[in-house]
């Protein structure tokens, strides 16, 4: 993510090639320190990393563009002549080039390159650069540098920075070193800085005292957007002086020297204007008075992991990040919510959002204005916190209940010739009945749907608020599947049907109007995407991306913040590496928490999980990483929409769970399972046979993984390979199995029991693999409280004792490989798109925890795999 422009960066570079050219011929100034007014410690701005590359480190992820130019001074007299100085300076996200253009009364020039790179993290940074020069006078070159350059900043009010350049020699000049070091202190506030710095010239090795120059500096930021610096030669009378303005995206500033000592010429006085990464964004740089409405965007896949190649675009943390700096703003009238018609979110992400927007209506007073193509049971729900909703003409509201069919396959895999033995602990735990049922269980239905009907509930209620409706008129709404455009306004769940290009006047509360074609680009920002309509809207209320808002003067903080950790996991539990968020590895999840656990500068950590479970050796082994984490620092646990079964088991190793009204969990109980040979492969001609060593029967005999196609008519339904053992067990081999089934599941009870504060009796009596809600949950004391990814980062901020100004979020995804970042490519050239592309993900998630669960089931191992995920989210 790109990060805001933190600072004015209006100080104009010292290019320290120039302590070793002698410029005389030209008659330009060799000691550019006379107007260097940034320390190598404290610099800011792309032409700051003229004079210490290593800065480019520290604002790596910003992108800035900077023009400086020279004036006339009026006090110009023929014993200090001017000369003319222009310079470009550029920093894309830690990649640097600059130029400096110099020009002499006599009309000879110089024209002074650099090319640099800087990287580097929590305070520490390093940079490298060479330069190099040209003219029209080869006595006027510079010689081609090497730098080297180290930044350092230990503590909030410590900053060091060294730079060591070596001069390479040409023609006219010899080869030399130059040392730069500098030292800036925050003694009383991050709007005072104080520095000293020093350079020293080194030829062949010689040491020169002349070129020994000691500088010591000021700076002072009295309010948000100015800024004040100056800048003493400590051996001579030279200051140099600084204004600066900061327009939010555009900077402008003013340098001002004055070496009364120096008889050498040297510009005037030195204007710049800087541009940030997102000043060319539409319309803003343009301001006005007039208040702004924020725009979320809510499109695409919703989540925490950043899919970048199937382009999802709404992100949690970032969406929180951002509601934090429009609580802030005193412009901003109101949000817009623009739900587009690709949106996916489960339920507990929803919640979510939908809390934090009456958190900031409540704060504010703010108005929300709602739009969307049309409406299902997710978006009624959140769409239900607005002032204003509109929606398209031709929308419709479609409503389903909560809950999902599974498929029965008892009678198929009998007809196939194929048996399928559960050994499960617990009634409630419905994982692989649907391989040996033909129905539901009663005590499954009676269970999940009690959790259903909780979430249902909540969902309906705050319908019913959010709209006003009486109970028979939710009823009357809830009973229908499909609700005309016509009837939700007479219900007033919308107030106007609007077409996309009419949204944006709807919520400014202006007058439409339809010369979109005839709108004219103007001036140099025809690229940039600003018209002649847009500077017309600019007189009233606007509409700007809620993400611009996060791009507030704030000052920048010296040394590496101390950080909250996020580690996200998603999807069925199994041995192995994460596959993105699609399915989670305990070898990864294992090294993320050991990280975390091992880096000082990590206080605290929060773990979201959203996981129906999976193996139980593999979150057994990740509940152990998380034991030994939280002996050291403060662990919290977030609930998704599915922290159940394995999830619990992941979940319970915290300082504190949260779950959500929404969130599914539980389930604490063990089952496996083995499918064995009866009549398959005897109707393939298949004979097993071979030999063993010891006395006792081999176990299940000869294994096949085979795929089946169960046909009926024209309809053919492909099962994944299921692993069939070719016998049955002995008697003594099923109660061996049992037996460990068992005892895995006792020990999941007593390590509920031991996390918990609870006996084993008490834990025992409300699992059994039932399911809870999570209010249902926190009154069981299986969770501490309801509350969202923002409640647990402030939890874990509180815990670890850290003020909130000073706490810096270190989101933690599983990577993709080479190999899952090809088949998400390859997704989307056979999708032709990003919709079909995430069709396709949604439909390989389910793929995966279905081959997951048949591979789990079949191994005879102990599995913590909910029996099945009741509700998958939305597809709008």
């Amino acid at each position: 993510m790109k990060r805001s422009m933190l600072g004015l960066g209006l100080t104009l570079s010292a290019i320290t090639m120039l302590y070793a050219a002698d410029l005389a011929p030209l008659g330009i100034r060799q000691d550019v320190e006379a107007w260097h007014v940034g320390s190598v410690a404290a610099g800011r701005g792309p032409a700051a990393a003229f004079w210490n590359p290593a800065l480019l480190g520290y604002e790596q992820g910003t992108t800035q563009l900077e023009f400086i130019f020279s004036g006339e001074d009026e006090d110009e007299d023929e014993d200090h002549p001017q000369t003319d100085e222009l310079g470009v300076f550029a920093n894309l996200g830690g990649l640097g080039f600059g130029m400096i253009h110099e020009e002499s009364p006599a009309g000879l020039f110089v024209n002074q390159y650099r090319l640099g790179l800087g990287s580097g993290t929590r305070g520490n940074y390093t940079g490298l650069a060479y330069g190099w020069s040209e003219g029209n006078d080869d006595s006027a070159k510079t010689p081609d540098q090497l730098i080297l350059s180290y930044l350092t900043q230990p503590h909030r009010y410590v900053s060091f920075g060294s730079t060591a350049t070596w001069v390479l020699g040409n023609t006219y000049q010899q080869p030399g070193t130059l040392l730069e070091s500098g030292l800036a202190l925050r003694p009383f506030t991050d709007r005072v800085t104080l520095s000293v710095d020093g350079a020293w010239r080194f030829d062949g090795g010689s040491y020169i005292e002349r070129s020994a120059e000691y500088w010591a500096g000021v700076e002072v930021e009295p309010v948000d957007y100015l800024r004040l610096s100056a800048r003493k030669h400590l051996d001579t009378d030279d200051i140099v002086f600084q204004a600066g303005l900061n327009l939010r995206h555009l900077s402008l500033g003013a340098i001002l020297p004055d070496a009364e000592s120096d008889a050498k010429p040297g510009p005037g006085t030195r204007y710049s204007v800087l541009f940030s990464d997102r000043t060319f964004n539409k319309g803003l740089a343009l301001r006005h008075k007039k208040q702004l409405f924020a725009r979320i965007e809510l499109a695409g896949m919703a989540g925490e992991y950043p899919w970048l190649m199937v382009g999802q675009k709404f992100q949690l943390q970032k969406f929180l990040t951002q509601m934090e700096a429009a609580e802030k703003n005193p412009r901003l009238k109101g949000l817009f919510l623009n739900i587009r018609p690709d949106f996916q979110a489960d339920m507990a992400l929803l919640r979510e959002i939908r809390e934090r927007i009456v958190e900031y209506k409540a704060k504010t007073g703010g108005e929300v204005a709602v739009y969307c193509h049309g409406h299902s049971l997710g978006t009624l729900y959140l769409a239900s916190v607005a002032d204003r909703r509109a929606m398209l003409p031709i929308g419709e509201a479609q409503i389903d209940n909560m809950g999902r069919e599974r498929l029965y396959l008892a009678d198929a895999f009998e007809e196939a010739g194929i048996d399928f033995v559960r050994f499960n602990i617990g009634a409630y735990k419905g994982a692989g009945e649907d391989f040996d049922r033909n129905a539901m269980s009663p005590e499954v239905r009676e269970n999940v749907g009690a959790c259903l009907n909780d979430i249902y509930n909540h969902v309906t209620e705050g319908i019913r608020e959010g709209y006003g409706l009486s109970q028979a008129q939710l009823d009357e709404l809830l009973a229908h599947w499909f609700v005309t455009r016509d009837q939700l306004m007479a219900m007033k769940l919308v107030d106007t049907l609007l077409y996309d290009d009419q949204v944006e006047d709807w919520v400014c509360r202006r007058e439409s109007s339809d010369d979109d074609d005839d709108k004219k680009s103007v001036g140099f920002t025809i690229s940039l995407g600003v018209n002649m309509k847009d500077l017309e809207k600019l007189k009233g209320d606007r509409v700007v991306s809620l993400a611009s808002l996060t791009e507030l003067p704030i000052h920048r903080r010296w040394g590496g913040k101390p950080e909250i950790a996020v580690i996200y996991a998603s999807g069925p539990i199994y041995s192995g590496r994460s596959l993105g968020p699609l399915a989670i590895g305990d070898e990864t999840l294992i090294k993320q928490f050991k990280a975390v656990r091992e880096d000082d500068n990590i206080k605290a950590v929060v773990f979201h999980i959203d996981s129906p479970g999976g193996s139980g050796y593999a979150s057994d082994l990740v509940w152990r990483e998380m034991e030994r984490l939280k002996k050291k620092k403060p662990l919290i646990v977030v609930q998704g929409f599915v922290a159940a079964s394995g999830g619990y088991y992941l979940s319970m190793a915290a300082d504190t769970i949260l779950s959500t009204p929404m969130t599914i969990t539980g389930s604490i109980g063990v089952a496996a399972g083995l499918f064995f040979d009866k009549g398959l492969m005897n109707n393939a001609k298949l004979r097993q046979d071979g030999v063993w060593a010891g006395k006792k029967e081999s176990f299940g005999g000869t294994m096949v993984a085979a795929p089946l196609d169960f046909k009926a008519g024209s309809a053919q339904l492909r099962m994944p390979p299921l692993p069939i053992f070719g016998r049955e067990l002995t008697e003594n081999q099923s109660l061996e199995l049992h037996a460990m089934i068992k005892d895995f599941y006792t020990d999941f009870v007593q390590k509920v029991a031991d996390c918990r504060d609870k006996s084993w009796e008490e834990v025992n009596g409300i699992a059994e693999g039932r399911v809870w809600s999570g209010p249902a949950a926190q009154k069981l004391g299986l969770v501490d409280g309801q509350g969202g990814l923002r409640d647990g980062i402030e939890l874990a901020r509180l815990k670890a004792d850290l003020k909130k100004e000073d706490v810096k979020i270190k989101e933690i995804h599983p990577a993709l490989s080479y190999v899952d970042i090809i088949q998400l490519l390859q997704m989307l050239r056979q999708g032709g798109g990003m919709s079909a592309a995430q069709q396709r993900l949604f439909a390989e998630q389910v793929g995966l925890t279905q081959d997951m669960r048949l591979s789990i089931l079949g191994s005879g191992k102990p599995e913590l795999l909910l029996d099945d995920q009741p509700y998958q989210g939305f597809g709008w």
